[in-house]
């Protein structure tokens, strides 16, 4: 294949939708499903972009140019505000919000524009259900494909919203613990990505064994971690104001000892229990994690005064 020029690349980027994915699927000549399936397998954009005989460098100016392009419209078009209190008392409480995309399409809310995914990236507990059927005429179904074909949902978080309108049902809790277990068998929905919080003096000391156990292991027994989709619960609950901790991302697929889903502290959706030693090669990336909201320039120039490189 002809090797196209960084500027041909980011025009050639720059004319396609709003989705980074099927954007690099479009440059690279592939088909959505053929890279979901790559990185499923373990191959990496940056792989798959070699193959096509395109520098990786490029895909990743393309991806953050499109991402700034986004976040600058979205502030602009006040799509991203910062919380009020009524809001940030809503999603601190936990409480699960039920959407029906279709009746809000008939109230003239365009599917494609519905804030669900804002409210999801922020934090907030969502689910889907068909409101009324006699009014909507949809399914949970058709509203399911609606939010992964219009609105980018994957399976994964689709899977944890059913999970948590379930812990959310009215129900004694015997009834609904039941009705928990019988979601998630449903789905089956493996989740490569886990993370756990961990404190940054432990990690650094636990990082140069290649063995990691956090202080509670010995209260707790095993090590609590969460999908990518959950992370900001245990934040929420545990550790607001903390400003001493790392997210440790972890393949699943290289963890060695007996991980365990099983209902969290406190609720009865589960949480991956880890219940042995985090081998440090299982960690695929260690981030400073500084739970609280900040504007764009506000973060922008906190990078810039640890000397990272930000367009400000």
């Amino acid at each position: 294949n002809a090797r196209p020029d960084r500027g041909e690349f980011r025009e050639r980027l720059s004319q396609r939708g709003p989705r980074v994915a099927g954007e690099i699927a479009e440059i690279l000549g592939l088909e959505g499903n053929e890279i979901r399936e790559a990185l499923r397998n373990g191959s990496s954009i940056a792989e798959l972009a070699e193959a096509q005989g395109i520098d990786s460098a490029d895909v990743v100016d393309a991806i953050v140019a499109r991402a700034e392009e986004r976040l600058d419209t979205a502030v602009e078009n006040g799509r991203i505000v910062a919380l009020g209190d009524t809001a940030a008392a809503l999603r601190a409480s936990d409480a699960h919000l039920e959407v029906c995309l279709t009746s809000n399409d008939c109230l003239g809310q365009p599917v494609a524009e519905h804030p669900l995914r804002m409210l999801a990236d922020a934090g907030f507990r969502v689910g889907l259900n068909p409101d009324d059927r006699t009014i909507t005429t949809t399914t949970s179904r058709r509203e399911f494909e609606l939010a992964r074909t219009l609105l980018g949902m994957t399976d994964i978080e689709l899977a944890a919203m059913s999970e948590r309108a379930a812990v959310a049902a009215f129900l004694p809790d015997t009834d609904r613990a039941a009705l928990v277990e019988r979601v998630r068998s449903g789905w089956d929905i493996a989740v490569p990505r886990l993370v756990h919080l961990a404190e940054r003096e432990v990690w650094e000391s636990c990082r140069a064994s290649g063995v990691y156990l956090p202080t509670e292991f010995g209260r707790d027994g095993f090590i609590h971690l969460s999908g990518l989709h959950q992370v900001l619960t245990p934040a929420n609950r545990f550790y607001a104001g903390r400003r001493d901790l790392v997210a440790l991302v972890v393949d699943a697929h290289l963890i060695s000892n007996a991980l365990v889903w099983e209902p969290g502290t406190g609720t009865q959706e589960y949480f991956p229990h880890l219940y042995g030693a985090l081998g440090a090669d299982a960690v695929l990336a260690a981030s400073i994690f500084h739970f609280g909201e900040y504007t764009i320039p506000e973060a922008k120039s906190y990078l810039a005064d640890q000397g990272v490189e930000v367009r400000l």
